[in-house]
């Protein structure tokens, strides 16, 4: 009988896990489980799968989800993480975010405000800044066959980092640009010069300003003004 990927994949991953050789999943949150959080969580508990990476659906007809409910997703993560209270089970959005917010350095790439450390190599040997400009002839930086000053060069390069500049100039008078840095390139490539703030800043100050506020709670982190208190979380699920 043919097996289905996910056993075999789950055959995989413990044979990694024997062998000390497994970093994690990634996980992707679509309309089939973004407000199922606490199963999710236990799903890879119950696999001893203790390092998640969760990513959004954004291109598929029938999955994708707003940045905002994938906000509210990583929000009830967050509360389901304190409930099951176990230090080994990391969270690596969450993990970031809470390192900004009690004054630690930011992890995920989108945190970092620049794509300099994660340059994606395929298969023909295109250099790409990340592989979410797959596609993207205007920042392929080159190819492995290219001596590196080509690559560093090239006017993709240059596009990049002026776009990050901007992003920056853009961003800094943010209270959560500490934080955040911008987001993600991708984001503020879509929307390219224009002045509309790419959906995905909203979805991030809502999550910053909860995970500031439970944390608060806990008084982790000092009492903040009334005027930042946060709105009802089901109002933007």
């Amino acid at each position: 009988n043919q097996k289905k990927s996910t056993e075999i994949t789950l055959e995989a991953i413990k044979i990694l896990q024997h062998h000390g050789l497994f970093n994690g999943v990634s996980c992707c949150i679509g309309r089939s489980n973004y407000q199922r959080a606490g199963e999710v969580l236990s799903y890879f508990l119950s696999h001893n799968i203790l390092s998640v990476k969760f990513l959004r659906i954004a291109d598929s007809d029938e999955e994708s989800i707003t940045p905002m409910q994938f906000a509210g997703f990583l929000c009830d993560a967050f509360d389901e993480w304190i409930l099951i209270d176990n230090p080994q089970l990391e969270i690596r959005d969450i993990q970031s975010i809470l390192l900004g917010l009690l004054g630690g350095r930011v992890q995920e790439c989108t945190q970092l405000g620049h794509c300099a450390q994660y340059a994606t190599i395929y298969s023909d040997g295109s250099i790409y800044p990340c592989d979410s400009f797959l596609n993207e002839p205007s920042l392929r930086l080159g190819t492995v066959y290219e001596e590196s000053a080509c690559v560093q060069t090239r006017i993709a390069q240059s596009k990049l980092i002026r776009m990050q500049e901007d992003v920056r100039t853009r961003c800094r008078e943010c209270e959560w640009y500490n934080i955040c840095a911008g987001g993600c390139m991708r984001y503020w490539h879509t929307v390219g010069s224009s002045c509309v703030e790419p959906p995905h800043c909203s979805a991030n100050r809502f999550l910053f300003s909860y995970i500031r506020r439970r944390l608060t709670e806990y008084k982790l982190l000092p009492l903040q003004p009334p005027a930042q208190a946060l709105p009802n979380a089901e109002l933007h699920r």
